[in-house]
């Protein structure tokens, strides 16, 4: 993997989650640094270029609006309530499949009819 393709990388990794702003702003990014950049340069060139991958998201987050901001923060709580309800839902189905199955082996227990074979001589 080259230096820019390092780069672009690490700053796709840092951003938490990736919306159409986001992906808008790798994009524009991407186009940048390709105009900028030549073919020799190392991913420590583009580092003290365009600063660290911390910084560029940093940055993006310093000039968005808080309203997105906002939006983004409450998007990440829906998303992780919503996982969690759907654990607790597979526990406790898991846990009803886990009891049907005792009460069928209870019930075939119990309605076993022994066979006695009684073994004749003629």
């Amino acid at each position: 993997m080259s230096g820019k393709e390092q780069y672009i990388h690490d700053i796709k990794y840092i951003f938490p989650l990736r919306d159409k702003k986001v992906k808008k702003f790798i994009r524009q990014f991407s186009e940048s640094i390709e105009e900028s950049a030549n073919e020799t340069m190392s991913y420590e060139d583009y580092v003290e270029q365009f600063g660290s991958p911390n910084e560029v998201v940093a940055s993006f987050y310093h000039e968005s609006d808080s309203d997105y901001l906002y939006h983004q923060m409450n998007r990440k709580i829906v998303v992780y309530l919503l996982l969690g309800v759907l654990a607790i839902s597979l526990i406790l189905i898991g846990a009803q499949f886990q009891n049907m199955k005792w009460d069928y082996q209870v019930y075939y227990n119990d309605n076993i009819i022994p066979h006695i074979y009684v073994d004749r001589e003629d």
